[in-house]
């Protein structure tokens, strides 16, 4: 018993004083980076301690029966200070804003309150039964009963409460990313004991989803950069992969001119071969956004972009029976450039006879152009001659407009109609494009080769003199609208 005796003063004699120490000086040290929690450890050593340690020198010094009312006096009052320092310590620990303080954990505010209820009511039963030794039988039957009636009752709104406290530990997501589960998709806006809400811009609507359902889901989290989409296309197996997948990674050429990657969290295109099928080979292209109201209007006009790159790189869409092939009816052109079928070269013919700066040319000239033209088909807005990248030749309007994109210094320098031309750069070997061109509406454009326009201007003086002043006469012109704009512009500034 002595050792018993001297063992309870050396820790009411020593250990309690440093333990007290131990609270004060982390107290302090936590002040500054966690006031709540540095409040909640002030409690416990200003209330807890000092009443733990009379109840003790009552209890094991003094020897006082639990049953006296001064010893279930003291208790009491100790254990009121542990409700007090623990509703401290829960707020310290948990949170309903948002996470400020470090190591502050997020919950939902009736996680929160259930939490503190709990302790403040499993510690007032102890009092009431324990330490007064007041009979509750009665009552914990009764509440019991109602519990379990209640619990039947609410039995979906407590899966959801559960199910809500195990999506927020394991945190399969967070406010703000994207996410897919069961076919529904948005952005999740909040998160709360009872279930989720999501934003889907698609249809200008929000999407309440229970806890309970979205833990029996499997969920795609995309983060908050926005979901992958996927354009899915097909070309027969005359057009070679290579050639194809090379067109589809250029699909988006001039996005940032046009100021379409606004509307894109990842500007890169990812295309790869899906499938043989049956007639043709597949291709998927992906590309990344958010699911807003846009996204259709913009997958349109996506789709629009891959028509018009098949027209003028000659590919073939099959069909799901048979597939219409490209003949060749010429011999000794090859087969991976698109080519003019006979019954437009006449057309073609005419219309550059018709053209001031071919006039030189005799007939054989212009038809041997007609044969070996490339016809180029290009969509609203789409990049034709894109600014610091060398031409692929000479270009002629053929139908439909183009725009010449506003460069530095350079305001609205013209439209493209029926008839102009550009690409001249492609002459002058080494040279770039000075300027972006942009497909105003649809068009139709014709390309010479770059070879075929030197063979031309060597071979024929004449035609050579006229090419070289007809530049020279674009060039003054582009000069002086430059300059006529920069003056304008200096004026305004």
């Amino acid at each position: 018993m002595n050792r018993v005796l001297l063992g309870w003063l050396l820790f009411l004699g020593l250990g309690l004083p440093i333990l007290g120490l131990l609270l004060n000086e982390l107290s302090e040290r936590l002040r500054q980076r966690q006031p709540a929690l540095s409040s909640a450890l002030q409690k416990v050593y200003r209330y807890v301690l000092p009443s733990l340690a009379v109840l003790l020198v009552m209890r094991q010094l003094l020897k006082v029966s639990s049953e006296q009312g001064s010893s279930r006096l003291v208790e009491t009052v100790t254990w009121v200070a542990i409700i007090v320092a623990g509703v401290s310590l829960i707020n310290a620990i948990f949170t309903t804003s948002d996470q400020s303080i470090q190591r502050q954990l997020r919950v939902p505010n009736l996680f929160f309150q259930v939490a503190r209820s709990v302790m403040v009511l499993a510690i007032g039963f102890h009092i009431i039964g324990g330490v007064w030794a007041v009979d509750l039988s009665g009552i914990i039957t009764a509440v019991g009963v109602s519990s379990l009636v209640v619990a039947l009752a609410l039995q979906d709104t407590l899966s959801n409460l559960v199910s809500g406290l195990l999506l927020l530990i394991a945190k399969p997501f967070k406010v703000g990313d994207w996410i897919i589960f069961n076919g529904v998709k948005g952005r999740v806006i909040e998160q709360n004991w009872w279930g989720v809400t999501l934003e889907h811009r698609g249809w200008q609507k929000t999407i309440s989803v229970p806890n309970g359902a979205l833990s029996k889901a499997t969920i795609d989290n995309f983060g908050n950069d926005g979901f992958w989409y996927s354009v899915e296309v097909e070309f027969s197996y005359e057009d070679p992969p290579n050639r194809v997948l090379a067109a589809l990674n250029g699909l988006n050429r001039g996005f940032k001119e046009l100021e379409l990657d606004q509307f894109l969290y990842d500007l890169n295109l990812y295309v790869g071969i899906q499938e043989f099928g049956a007639s043709g080979i597949k291709y998927v292209v992906w590309y990344k956004r958010t699911a807003d109201r846009k996204n259709r209007l913009f997958k349109n006009y996506f789709l629009s972009r891959i028509y018009h790159m098949a027209q003028r790189e000659g590919f073939t869409i099959p069909y799901p029976i048979s597939v219409q092939y490209k003949i060749d009816a010429v011999g000794g052109v090859p087969a991976q450039m698109p080519q003019v079928s006979i019954n437009r070269e006449g057309e073609i013919a005419n219309y550059l006879r018709s053209l001031p700066y071919f006039l030189s040319l005799d007939q054989e000239d212009i038809n041997d152009l007609a044969h070996k033209i490339q016809v180029k088909e290009y969509g609203l807005d789409e990049v034709i001659v894109q600014a610091g990248k060398p031409d692929e030749g000479f270009y002629i309007v053929y139908r439909g407009q183009a725009r010449i994109l506003a460069t530095s210094g350079l305001e609205n320098p013209g439209i493209l109609k029926e008839g102009d031309s550009f690409g001249e750069m492609a002459l002058f070997p080494g040279e770039v494009s000075p300027v972006t061109v942009i497909a105003n509406t649809d068009a139709e454009l014709f390309l010479i080769e770059t070879s075929m326009m030197v063979k031309l201007i060597q071979n024929r003086s004449k035609f050579g003199f006229e090419m070289i002043r007809f530049i020279d006469s674009k060039k003054r012109s582009f000069d002086q609208t430059y300059k006529l704009n920069g003056h304008a512009k200096s004026s305004v500034s």
